[in-house]
């Protein structure tokens, strides 16, 4: 495995700010998309699919783009294919995807949370997704167990499916996605700011600084220093949308070829 204690590390301050600092500091995860249901219940993953890739609504939305972007059928990713196919699909996807940063994240996690050091690829899925499953299985791989194994301090993550939603980063800007949300909700949305993750870094590290007192103060910071747009179930009728939405599919819609993928 290319992946040692120090990937990444080439310089001696670099290997010891990180050993002797920051490997041992507590994670404040201010942006993930984690259900807090799941948290609570503290149930075991059924498998790796569950736990990596989609469960229900929920999964990794960097993952599914990258196995779109590499031709993987929707079935594969978020519809009716079994877990294990789904599996086997993202490592496809990973066998052609070296350079990627998901690419060495993917080993990273295979390696810090299984101890597993063989390179995922459809070879090597079956050994994997055995050895993997066999862990995930056990009490120390329940949710709650594994946040306290990794030092998690505070995660931020998905609200209450019936309050306002909050729409940040890129999808913000797209109104039609914005207002077809509100109408098909029936809820509020209010979208922005668009650069969300780089202002919630930088608010994180103004809390920790003592600059700003406290997360509350921050939320009206950012409410009043950046542009947010609500939209209402109201504004526009759901028909009229729901033609725009239809209209904008046909215009772009993707041909993939599912042909030989799974072999």
């Amino acid at each position: 495995m290319f992946l040692d204690d120090n990937f990444l590390l080439t310089t001696k301050i670099s290997k010891n700010l990180y050993h002797k600092y920051a490997e041992k500091m507590p994670i404040i995860d201010y942006h993930c998309h984690l259900n807090p249901v799941e948290i609570y219940e503290n149930k075991n993953f059924e498998n790796l699919t569950e736990a990596w890739l989609v469960s229900g609504t929920y999964g990794d939305h960097y993952k599914w783009r990258l196995e779109r972007t590499n031709g993987i059928p929707e079935k594969y990713i978020t519809g009716d294919a079994t877990p294990y196919e789904k599996f086997k699909a993202w490592a496809y996807t990973i066998e052609h995807s070296i350079g990627n940063p998901l690419y060495e994240w993917t080993h990273l996690e295979l390696k810090r949370f299984f101890g597993i050091d063989t390179l995922l690829s459809t070879k090597t899925a079956p050994e994997i997704w055995k050895r993997a499953n066999e862990l995930l299985a056990t009490d120390a791989f329940k949710r709650r167990n594994l946040i306290k194994k990794f030092n998690v301090k505070v995660v931020c993550t998905t609200d209450d499916p019936i309050d306002d939603l909050n729409i940040v980063g890129g999808g913000s800007n797209v109104a039609l996605m914005n207002q077809l949300t509100a109408t098909i909700a029936g809820v509020d949305v209010y979208a922005g700011p668009s650069e969300a993750t780089a202002i919630g870094n930088i608010i994180v590290q103004m809390i920790a600084q003592g600059d700003i007192l406290n997360v509350y103060l921050a939320r009206r910071i950012i409410a009043d220093s950046f542009p947010i747009k609500k939209y209402t179930p109201g504004q526009e009728s759901f028909a009229a949308k729901l033609t725009e939405y239809q209209d904008f599919l046909k215009k772009t819609k993707a041909k993939t070829v599912e042909g030989g993928m799974l072999a």
